[in-house]
C-alpha cells in the first residue's frame, strides 16, 4: 500500500510539471529574458567604459536607507516603464531598458571611484541579484510585440491564451524578484555597506 501511495504522488507531481509545462511556453519565455537580458548587459558594459567620460558624482548618498515601500513602489513604477513597450510596439522597452542598464554601468563606476569598488559592489551585489533579473523580465514582457510582429511576418499560428499566460507568469516572478529586492536593499545592503565603507 505505501509503495503505491508513493507512486501516486509521484505521477500526481509528474503530472503537475506537465501541466505546467503546457500551461506556459519555456522556448518563448527564454528567448524574451534573453533578448532583453542582451539588450540591458550590453548597455551596462556600455556605461562602464563610458562612466569616465559622464562626469557623476555621486557624493555621500550610497547606503542611505529608505523604507521598503519606498524601494517596492520605485521598482514597480521603473516596471511599468520597462513594461510600457506593450503598447508601443517595444519601443519604450528597448529604451528603458538600455537606459537602467547603462546607469547601472556609470553609477558603479562613480561610486567605485569616490567611495571604493567594494562599496559599490555591496550597494549592488545583494538586491540586485533579485532585482536585475526582475527588471530583465518585466523587458520580455514588454517585448511581447517585436515577437508577436515576427509571428506574423513567417506567418506562424499565434497563440493568444499561451503568449497571455507567459506575461502573467512573467509579471508574477518579476514582482516577487521585486519584493524580495526591496527587502534586501533596506535592511541587508546598507549593513554591508556600513562593513566596507
Amino acid at each position: 500500500m505505501k509503495k503505491n501511495n508513493k507512486r501516486d504522488e509521484f505521477k500526481k507531481r509528474v503530472m503537475g510539471v506537465k501541466s505546467f509545462n503546457k500551461w506556459i511556453s519555456k522556448k518563448h519565455f527564454w528567448k524574451l529574458f534573453f533578448s532583453s537580458a542582451c539588450i540591458y548587459v550590453f548597455a551596462l558594459i556600455l556605461g562602464l567604459i563610458l562612466s569616465k567620460y559622464m562626469g557623476i558624482e555621486v557624493g555621500k548618498t550610497v547606503g542611505v536607507q529608505n523604507s521598503v515601500i519606498n524601494y517596492i513602489d520605485h521598482n514597480l513604477k521603473s516596471a511599468l516603464f520597462v513594461a510600457s513597450g506593450l503598447v508601443t510596439m517595444s519601443l519604450s522597452t528597448i529604451y528603458y531598458l538600455f537606459l537602467n542598464g547603462f546607469f547601472l554601468g556609470v553609477t558603479f563606476i562613480a561610486v567605485g571611484d569616490f567611495h571604493s569598488y567594494g562599496v559599490a559592489f555591496t550597494s549592488v551585489l545583494v538586491h540586485g541579484i533579485f532585482e536585475i533579473p526582475a527588471i530583465i523580465l518585466v523587458g520580455g514582457i514588454g517585448l511581447y510585440p517585436v515577437c508577436i510582429i515576427y509571428y506574423l511576418l513567417r506567418n506562424k499560428k499565434i497563440n493568444i491564451k499561451l503568449h497571455l499566460r507567459n506575461g502573467i507568469f512573467m509579471a508574477v516572478i518579476s514582482i516577487v524578484l521585486f519584493i524580495i529586492a526591496a527587502i534586501l536593499e533596506a535592511y541587508i545592503s546598507p549593513i554591508l555597506i556600513s562593513w566596507t565603507t
